[in-house]
């Protein structure tokens, strides 16, 4: 097993063990709604593939609805959140 396989599978192992103990399926997030943490998730590879419209959807709302258009992941998260090129609108 090589170096890169045995990372794939830690991070594998890691994405599944954040999304078990964070999502909450009530309300599309982790923890809460807080776009840093559902860029976080999105970002990290926590959310599972049939869950990512779903939470991104979330983050679209916390962004237009509930924040008037503002991001508010401060520049440490935004620097994440803006690259990744998310289907926002």
């Amino acid at each position: 097993m090589t170096g890169a396989t045995e990372f794939g599978q830690a991070a594998d192992k890691h994405a599944t063990a954040i999304h078990r103990r964070f999502f909450n399926a009530t309300i599309n997030g982790y923890v809460d709604t807080r776009q840093g943490h559902l860029v976080l998730a999105l970002f990290s590879g926590s959310v599972p593939p049939n869950l990512r419209d779903s939470v991104l959807g979330t983050l679209r709302e916390e962004i237009y609805v509930r924040q008037g258009g503002h991001i508010d992941t401060g520049r440490l998260l935004a620097v994440i959140l803006l690259p990744m090129h998310l289907p926002l609108c």
